[in-house]
């Protein structure tokens, strides 16, 4: 539809993007339910293990990391 190549790739028929956001609009909700309960199943029982296993106090030590936990903490705090 289009005189460049790399569009020209690109080029999607309409069916396929309506389909794909019907697709995602119906596994939306059923997706977000099992993460839910796969987190409350087998993350959330075993946080502490977790918050202190090596890799996460080796990734802790970075400056950027502490300024996105911090901010996520604020933001926790204020929703709270």
């Amino acid at each position: 539809a289009t005189n460049l190549p790399v569009l020209a790739l690109v080029d999607l028929n309409n069916t396929l993007v309506s389909g794909g956001l019907v697709l995602s609009l119906i596994l939306c909700l059923p997706v977000y339910l099992f993460a839910g309960l796969m987190y409350a199943k087998f993350i959330a029982p075993h946080l502490n293990k977790i918050q202190e296993s090596k890799l996460v106090k080796r990734i802790k030590r970075y400056k950027f990391v502490n300024t996105v936990i911090n901010k996520m903490d604020v933001i926790r705090s204020k929703t709270e």
